[in-house]
């Protein structure tokens, strides 16, 4: 993938994702939103609802159905700009993600059906924020995996 950031401009950003390895295909969807929207714009949204971080994220039939605990560990974007001398930690959320503003995912092995299972939820309004209910699908891009 190294090779792949020649081709950016001092503009372009890639992000890398940090899922679970031995979590399921929606705790890793969920994960992968959690990321791209920020760990302090769901911290905000489980006070609004009066839920833990945990339900936030996963969803509450889930963590009450499928989780032994409700901790949750959030995962943050790593960065990496143009000039390829940065690598930082990002746990504000790609800015203004929206249907003007999209984003292109690529996923590899378990990451093809996390990215897929990922699209399918924002499709069926899956996440209890401003948007619940809508159909999000298209602030998608494009998937490569």
């Amino acid at each position: 993938w190294s090779n792949s950031f020649s081709i950016l401009d001092e503009n372009e950003e890639i992000y890398e994702a940090d899922v679970g390895g031995a979590s399921s295909v929606h705790d890793r969807a969920c994960e992968l939103y959690q990321q791209i929207v920020g760990i302090a714009k769901i911290t905000e949204q489980a006070r609004k609802n009066q839920v833990d971080v945990s339900e936030q994220v996963y969803g509450g039939d889930q963590v009450r159905d499928k989780h032994r605990c409700r901790y949750y560990k959030p995962r943050y974007l790593r960065k990496t700009s143009g000039d390829l001398t940065k690598t930082t930690a990002h746990p504000n959320g790609i800015k203004n993600w929206s249907a003007a503003n999209k984003v292109h995912l690529v996923g590899h092995s378990l990451g093809a059906q996390t990215i897929r299972y990922l699209q399918h939820l924002l499709r069926i309004g899956f996440f209890d924020d401003e948007h619940k209910g809508e159909d999000r699908s298209d602030w998608i891009a494009s998937i490569s995996c």
